[in-house]
């Protein structure tokens, strides 16, 4: 390995564990968290204390669950200065009251219920994590055992923003300062990377606790790119994964607003993946819903498909060339002019310096994107393996150096009179800056990144359609995230001095790999940023795909018209 820090391994051994449904282990304190006191006691059984607006299920053994009724009303879902997928901000009004759980399940709770614990980061009172979607569901029903009478089941995405907000229209439950975040939060910024017991911070104003931060808990939703208004029938939804809210004890401040959404699929098991429950009022509780809210909740937050970014909608530059691969499938590629940039960064890991000038004295034809599933069936006549996902149009992963020289040649059978090949590393670099000299290609601001890359932040750990986040200002797509992208280069040290059209060494024992895919964090995203693999196909110690989350993007030099 180049570096102590191999953080593509890290990547490997997060695919695999989603690719066979192990839970993620994430890193606790080798002492167990201390258990806050036992709540004082309260009447045992599916009854709303009186006056007070909760409901206390008992679990048996001392255990209780606490829930706060939540009344109908209107809010506005949704935030005009996050994600696009929180946009637009939409009216939305819950006509039913319902019931929230007062905490995030604990870890005795769950095993009060299913007779386990499956809880990393040990604490009876800590939120239980390391939990899938699925998984949820079966502890649901098994809780509906212990209070007949009632429905128990995953909050709505609308109802657990509804509750969340608490009133507030602000970034979070308490306003808009994220300074303020730590008193009513666990979160990157507080959480000594593990998990703390439900109820230590403030609670919202509506009586909830770790609304932000601690867990990220699941919804009942399948994921939406978008919000749109509701369409007629049946919509299927945009991917095959659940929606996620609140944060978790390693998101950012950022992370964890009221309005910001996640998604990853119901069987996966993660780290910082808990729950918190709902529950129907039934009529034996003699609460009344408002007569004049009595606009329906759309199940699911069912909602038209967006309108694909496609292709033949663009606005194409000049001089962009377009390869046609036969059955509609196409491949788009935009002219790079020659020029000179400063590559490598002084701020980085040390295989990124000496920062260099290096020149580019010939244009080439960059892949306007990374090559997608449906391309490289068009070109190979097989599918690239694909852990995460079956869309047509996302990129082509889990490819090696060698299989993408075959598909370059299969791909100037084509286009006879074109020559195809991987880009040199300086080449990608030069093309990923885009004129930028900050860490990435729009700047600095790691915060903004979600707004052109698919990382973890904003993936759900798998590869999304190409082209659906902001291009660069050369137009062209993902070269942040997504997948990580071959060079023709081997890996080795920058050389002092200026440099002309470099290639990299004449030999070595690993190709370089650029741009950070949808397992990486932040900086493993930089224009600067370095890794590689071999070049073969193979496997790594533990049986993983060494070339996991790593696909291509193809220049196009010889022939180019």
């Amino acid at each position: 390995m180049s570096r102590p820090d191999r953080w593509r391994v890290l990547e490997c051994l997060v695919a695999l564990l989603l690719l066979v449904g192990y839970s993620q282990k994430n890193i606790c304190a080798a002492a167990d968290s201390t258990d806050k006191a036992a709540k004082p006691a309260r009447a045992a059984g599916a009854k709303e204390v009186p006056g007070s607006g909760e409901l206390v299920i008992d679990l048996g053994g001392g255990v209780q669950m606490e829930f706060v009724l939540i009344r109908p009303g209107s809010f506005q879902m949704g935030s005009d200065n996050g994600a696009s997928d929180e946009q637009p901000v939409h009216e939305v009004k819950i006509a039913k009251p319902f019931y929230l759980g007062k905490y995030e399940v604990t870890q005795e709770q769950w095993k009060a219920v299913m007779g386990t614990d499956p809880g990393v980061c040990k604490g009876a009172r800590n939120p239980v994590e390391s939990v899938s979607w699925e998984d949820c569901q079966a502890f649901l029903q098994k809780l509906g055992e212990k209070a007949p009478a009632r429905k128990f089941r995953l909050p709505a995405e609308a109802e657990w923003e509804y509750a969340c907000r608490a009133g507030s229209s602000a970034e979070y439950g308490f306003g808009d300062d994220p300074a303020k975040l730590a008193e009513y939060a666990w979160y990157a910024g507080n959480s000594a990377n593990k998990t703390h017991p439900v109820g230590e911070k403030k609670p919202n104003a509506w009586g909830l606790y770790d609304m932000h931060g601690n867990v990220c808990e699941w919804c009942a939703n399948w994921w939406k790119h978008t919000y749109r208004p509701p369409a007629r029938g049946m919509v299927a939804p945009d991917w095959p994964t659940r929606v996620l809210r609140g944060g978790s004890w390693q998101y950012a401040a950022q992370g964890c607003r009221s309005a910001r959404r996640a998604n990853v699929a119901p069987g996966y098991c993660l780290g910082d993946l808990g729950l918190r429950v709902a529950c129907d009022v039934i009529p034996s509780d003699g609460v009344k819903p408002n007569p004049e809210d009595n606009a329906k909740l759309p199940p699911g937050n069912e909602a038209a498909k967006p309108a694909p970014q496609a292709k033949a909608t663009e606005q194409h530059r000049p001089g962009e060339l377009v390869i046609d691969l036969g059955g509609g499938v196409k491949m788009e590629f935009v002219p790079i002019q020659p020029g000179s940039f400063l590559m490598g960064s002084d701020n980085g890991e040390p295989d990124e310096k000496p920062v260099h000038k290096v020149t580019i004295t010939k244009p080439f034809h960059m892949g306007k994107y990374e090559v997608t599933q449906e391309q490289w069936k068009a070109v190979m006549g097989t599918d690239a393996f694909n852990r995460s996902s079956q869309s047509a149009r996302c990129p082509a992963d889990c490819v090696s150096w060698e299989e993408c020289q075959a598909f370059c040649q299969r791909l100037a059978e084509k286009a006879p009179g074109h020559t195809f090949r991987l880009p040199t590393e300086a080449e990608w670099e030069y093309a990923c800056r885009a004129g930028s000299t900050g860490d990435y290609c729009f700047g600095d601001e790691a915060a903004r990144l979600p707004d052109y890359a698919w990382c973890p932040l904003r993936s759900g750990y798998h590869t999304h359609p190409v082209g659906e986040k902001k291009p660069n200002a050369w137009g062209l797509y993902d070269m942040h995230g997504n997948v990580w992208e071959w060079c023709a280069d081997w890996k080795g040290s920058y050389s002092d001095g200026e440099q002309t059209d470099p290639t990299g060494p004449a030999q070595g024992g690993v190709r370089v790999v650029r741009g950070g895919s949808c397992c990486s964090r932040p900086a493993l995203c930089r224009s600067a940023y370095r890794d590689d693999a071999p070049p073969v196909r193979g496997h790594g110690g533990a049986g993983i795909v060494v070339n996991t989350n790593i696909g291509l993007r193809v220049v196009c030099v010889a022939g180019s018209k």
